[in-house]
């Protein structure tokens, strides 16, 4: 587990969950890869927190490294499951989970996703809207940041100056720099994704699957949008 700021914490090896601890419990953004919800309960464990103070999931779209362990943890707790309209189904199991971008330039590429297990179908509590200002563990604004999923959300996290959790809207390369992301594709969508978190104004940004920015991270963004 990384601590990235005070009561936000990044777990996971690669595929990255976050614990957000409030003083009305904990949050849970996304839950990792299926049978790998030991990092999150050594997480909460680490913090002095057990699985059921766990009172909020909110999901940034629906691809099993971001809800493999949804169903788990959703059958330890009595937490509350929210994510887009676009993406529940997929959550819920009602539809397949829509691939990656990268998978329309590169098809061959199918064959990894059919290396991870199957994720639990877990019913959705609460569908959310682009500006929804979420009170949870700690205030989330809702931002709508389509292209690596038809329903893909970013959200922004009031606190340390402001934290977005941009899912997988974009990435880090090893510069520092923000990019589209391995698994994304130049996409008018994904673009404007990028675009529209350059709007907000924020101190730190995390990811699905890269490092932190710990400071000047909506510079960062503006300087990507500026370059697409």
């Amino acid at each position: 587990m990384e601590k990235v700021t005070n009561g936000l914490y990044q777990v996971g090896k690669g595929y990255q969950a976050f614990i957000i601890d409030g003083d009305e419990g904990v949050t849970l953004v996304d839950t990792g890869l299926p049978k790998k919800t030991d990092h999150i309960l050594d997480g909460l464990a680490a913090i002095g927190r057990k699985v059921d103070d766990v009172k909020h999931i909110v999901i940034t779209h629906a691809h099993v490294d971001h809800i493999g362990g949804l169903g788990v943890i959703r059958s330890l707790t009595d937490a509350e499951v929210m994510c887009s309209q676009e993406d529940a189904p997929a959550v819920q199991g009602d539809a397949e989970m829509t691939p990656p971008p990268v998978m329309v330039r590169f098809p061959f590429l199918k064959i990894m996703l059919k290396m991870f297990p199957e994720a639990s179908p877990v019913p959705v509590d609460r569908l959310l809207t682009p500006g929804d200002e979420l009170a949870l563990s700690g205030d989330l604004t809702v931002l709508a940041t389509p292209g690596h999923t038809p329903g893909h959300m970013s959200f922004l996290l009031d606190r340390s100056g402001g934290v977005m959790i941009v899912g997988d809207a974009a990435s880090v390369n090893k510069k520092g720099e923000v990019v589209r992301g391995l698994f994304n594709a130049p996409t008018p969508q994904i673009d404007a994704s990028i675009r529209a978190i350059a709007v907000y104004d924020f101190d730190m940004a995390v990811f699905g699957h890269a490092p932190p920015i710990r400071s000047g991270a909506s510079g960062a963004f503006a300087s990507a949008a500026a370059d697409l």
